[in-house]
């Protein structure tokens, strides 16, 4: 099962550290300056914040690819099997091995593991800042005839793309020993375009040739009335945000399991 839940304790790792939102599915379109608008039945898929402005709405420069120091070649938390699969197996997916996803995790148990952490190599970053961003709001308005613009929606906007390639999974058992396993356990040689290496014992990375963004970082934008001025905030929660509509369905069983309802983290 892969389904994420808002007691998710590798999520809300990312968010604690990083302030980073976990992207439900790993995928290749994620960019700045997309909109995750909040409704009462859930976060719909994102799409630019442009399309909801009554006048003309230009993001500002982005800062593209830039390497993240204090990120890249990080360990994780280590958390229990399916929590771990929570990431692994959307990653797995979203580079074609997701018919691959129940037999990993299933080798990996057979094999001793009961805990994953990860390392995300060669991460890179798309960014804003939120001052740019503030400029760029001022003077410009919402499309009160939008059908998505309603009171009791909120609307969060993409100020950080975090992007990789590849993705490490340090196995260990109960008592913290790494626990050795093969590429195979992942389907080595499933695709020519997929890379699965074995590092040091109870580590892998597999590699998709092609960065995808696993996450993202979020600001809110509010609208002031009496100002009549849009207002910028920091997110104080975790929000479970999905991928665009533009990603294909993963093979089955896994299709039902990897589109997922929002969820937050309120301590």
């Amino acid at each position: 099962m892969c389904r994420r839940t808002n007691d998710d304790p590798l999520a809300k790792f990312f968010f604690n550290r990083y302030h980073l939102h976990l992207l439900a599915i790993p995928r290749e379109g994620a960019a700045v300056g997309d909109c995750y608008i909040v409704t009462p039945k859930g976060i719909l898929s994102p799409g630019p914040i442009a399309e909801l402005m009554l006048r003309g709405f230009k993001m500002p420069d982005i800062a593209r690819d830039e390497m993240i120091a204090g990120l890249s070649n990080q360990v994780s938390d280590a958390v229990d099997l399916d929590a771990g699969f929570h990431l692994l197996g959307p990653f797995l997916a979203a580079t074609g091995l997701g018919s691959m996803v129940g037999d990993a995790k299933a080798s990996m148990q057979a094999k001793g593991a009961r805990k994953l952490s990860f390392r995300l190599l060669d991460a890179r970053r798309d960014s804003v800042s939120p001052l740019a961003l503030g400029n760029a709001l001022k003077g410009k308005r919402f499309d009160w005839n939008h059908p998505l613009i309603r009171q009791e929606n909120k609307y969060l906007v993409t100020i950080g793309v975090i992007r990789t390639p590849s993705l490490t999974v340090v196995a260990t058992d109960d008592k913290g020993a790494k626990v050795a396993f093969g590429a195979e356990a992942v389907g080595a040689g499933g695709s020519a375009n997929i890379a699965i290496t074995s590092g040091s014992a109870g580590e892998i990375t597999v590699n998709g040739g092609k960065p995808l963004a696993i996450a993202v970082e979020l600001v809110e934008l509010g609208y002031d009335q009496q100002r009549d001025s849009f207002g910028i905030d920091a997110i104080e929660h975790y929000e479970l945000v999905r991928g665009g509509g533009d990603l294909p369905r993963p093979p089955a069983p896994l299709a039902d399991e990897l589109i997922l309802e929002a969820t937050d983290w309120r301590e």
